[in-house]
């Protein structure tokens, strides 16, 4: 039987003392290694994020949007409602190659590279995958802006 710490792994999430018990050590050695591989990327995400803070504009400029406007009338309601039923709508159009790489691109935060490590295809590819399913978003969501 092998313990783990949560402690360890986590120490802003788990102060105290947190015991993990696992029975098959393969499995628990896989775990550990699979904490510490999702640390590293986090981190690296979090790096990316500071380093990059234009990249990250428009969620924080958003956000700021809605705090400066809690209570937004029934028009800017039900045009943001709107708006968000077209991006689904666009999003829902893709094919499932083109959802998955938009998906880890922009919501997961990984890189091209990544994707195409991934999936063992060629970055180019990723990446014309990515830009024709940007294309299909924006002709979509032209006709509602």
């Amino acid at each position: 039987m092998t313990k783990i710490n949560l402690k360890d792994l986590y120490p802003e999430l788990y102060p105290k003392d947190t015991y993990l018990f696992i029975k098959n050590k393969i499995f628990a050695q896989e775990l550990i290694s699979a904490f510490k591989v999702f640390r590293k990327e986090e981190h690296a995400f979090n790096e990316r994020r500071r380093a990059n803070k234009a990249y990250y504009f428009y969620e924080e400029d958003y956000t700021e949007a809605i705090m400066q406007n809690p209570n937004p009338s029934l028009e800017e309601m039900y045009e943001r409602i709107e708006l968000e039923k077209s991006l689904y709508s666009a999003l829902n159009q893709l094919s499932p190659v083109q959802f998955r790489r938009v998906y880890a691109f922009f919501f997961l935060g990984y890189s091209k590279s990544k994707i195409a490590r991934l999936e063992g295809v060629d970055r180019s590819s990723v990446r014309q995958s990515i830009d024709r399913a940007l294309k299909q978003i924006r002709k979509k969501l032209s006709d509602f802006l």
